[in-house]
């Protein structure tokens, strides 16, 4: 899909590839956890959210598409509106099902914490005297923020090592590891929100995403390019009460005495740490992300659990060297806290789906595989006499032209096949490529159709790329449409998608009529 963005290439990254070329002529030619409430607002954009998805890719199917392979996504679609939940009790039961899902397969679970000390600036801390109570003056308190910037580094560190990351093993229950949180629609400050689109600018293949659709894209500086797409994973976000009795049970926050014993001895070369006391929780969110592959008939999967909050703490000092002379302090502040719960299903995946190679052509297919340290996977291809595979990854086209063949890596987990494979199609390679003009003048505003001839004519692919070496001067459209945009000299380019093969036209813009 996506075949005519493809044609419309950064023009930086186009200039790169066209000297690329050029060298290589001269040379040669990636309710256990939730109540119901929070299950009907889950299922409701995951099932939601796959019909969108559906959509999407029917809108973004080209008319080259194959017939079978629309009316294959328009029955899809259909399946997943059927088979989406309506009801309470179905929403549930789906939700059920994921858990079980996960419960039987066991993905490799990752327990990371992270900490902060409010922001860079640090504007809301707040320093008073212990015994009177009152703000200490501006002098001092600049001072000691100073002091406090100094050593945030060295806390924070402090913090992060005291929560060392924790991992299970794939095919290891998780059931320790992972929190168990309850949620209430009462609980929430606001209502939850969930994330299943964005906007892309579809300009040159950028592919640069915002919230919402932008004049100018800060990437390639396309103009209105962005267009709405729908994401495979679905990120819901749910933001609890400030000072929320169920934030407290469920974020784990850190206790007075865990902070004490984490940040007592950095402390020391500031001030003596006398007491801590947590104060407030806010800012507490629950973050979900979740990703369904568009196949209704496949189980939904967990990618990530977020729990993150601030904590207010007061902390009872008593300042060291310099500052002894303030006396017994009180330092009010912020510490962010979050704990990551990423999950890491088992997967492989090839460099290339689809290759076309000349007669005896070869190339070398890549893996990568999310799986259990020491597991292997085994490559195989549907023809041998065809397409020929070695131990290495090594493909070589063995057959005649218009010849085709599967070429499938997979390995096998807890009894489960995970493979991915790649179409290698035998083809005759581009040798050549001819425009209909090699020299012409424009006037500013004209437009000038270019045609590319491919050599040989039973080329398997036919398909070019066009290109201007200067966009201020003149652009080219996918189908080689050319715009004088300004005075100047430009060369406009047609390279061949199969071989590289190019040719040139050399485009003189003048300011008057041509």
């Amino acid at each position: 899909m996506n075949e005519n963005k493809d044609n419309q290439q950064h023009h930086h990254h186009a200039l790169g590839e066209l000297e690329n070329i050029e060298v290589n002529e001269k040379n040669s030619s990636k309710s256990a956890w939730l109540t119901r409430s929070v299950i009907i607002v889950l299922c409701l954009f995951f099932f939601g959210g796959i019909g969108w998805g559906a959509n999407d890719l029917l809108s973004r199917e080209t008319a080259e598409a194959p017939p079978e392979e629309l009316v294959q996504l328009a029955q899809q679609e259909e399946a997943i509106e059927a088979d989406a939940p309506r009801t309470t009790s179905e929403m549930a039961e789906s939700i059920e099902a994921a858990l079980r899902y996960a419960e039987e397969e066991k993905p490799r679970l990752r327990l990371n914490r992270s900490f902060r000390l409010e922001g860079d600036d640090f504007d809301s801390v707040q320093f008073t005297s212990a015994a009177t109570r009152e703000p200490l003056e501006d002098g001092q308190a600049k001072r000691l923020l100073a002091g406090l910037k100094l050593l945030a580094p060295a806390l924070v560190e402090k913090l992060d090592s005291g929560y060392p990351e924790e991992a299970t093993a794939f095919g290891e229950s998780f059931a320790a590891l992972l929190w168990s949180i309850e949620l209430r629609e009462g609980d929430f400050k606001e209502a939850p929100a969930c994330k299943y689109t964005a906007y892309q600018c579809s300009a040159y293949n950028c592919g640069n995403q915002a919230d919402e659709p932008l004049e100018e894209c800060p990437q390639c500086q396309a103009k209105n390019a962005y267009e709405l797409i729908y994401l495979d994973d679905y990120t819901i976000t749910l933001t609890f009460r400030d000072a929320s009795p169920e934030a407290l049970a469920a974020f784990h926050p850190q206790t007075a005495e865990q902070l004490a014993a984490l940040l007592g001895d950095e402390l020391d070369s500031f001030a003596e740490l006398e007491a801590i006391t947590p104060q407030l929780i806010r800012n507490a969110t629950f973050t979900a992300v979740l990703h369904h592959g568009g196949d209704v008939s496949a189980p939904i999967q967990l990618r990530s659990l977020r729990f993150s909050y601030d904590l207010d703490v007061t902390a009872t000092l008593k300042p060291q060297d310099e500052f002894a002379s303030i006396g017994g302090l009180v330092v009010a502040l912020t510490l962010g806290d979050s704990a990551d719960f990423n999950f890491d299903w088992p997967s492989i995946s090839l460099s290339e789906h689809a290759v076309s190679l000349e007669k005896r052509g070869g190339f070398a297919l890549k893996v990568e595989m999310t799986a259990p340290e020491g597991a292997e996977f085994q490559w195989s291809s549907s023809d041998d006499a065809i397409v020929e595979i070695d131990p290495q990854g090594n493909v070589i086209a063995r057959g005649e032209l218009g010849q085709s063949a599967v070429i499938t890596a997979s390995f096998v987990l807890n009894g489960v096949t995970y493979e991915d494979s790649c179409l290698v199609n035998i083809r005759v390679s581009v040798e050549k490529v001819e425009l209909n003009h090699r020299k012409r003048k424009l006037a500013t505003g004209d437009t000038l159709q270019l045609k590319a001839k491919i050599s040989p004519g039973d080329a398997t692919v036919k398909d070019v790329r066009w290109y201007s070496r200067n966009e201020a001067i003149a652009t080219v459209d996918e189908n080689g449409l050319v715009t004088a945009i300004a005075a100047g000299s430009v060369e406009i380019y047609a390279l061949a998608v199969d071989g590289n093969q190019k040719s040139t036209c050399k485009l003189t813009v003048e300011g008057g009529e041509a």
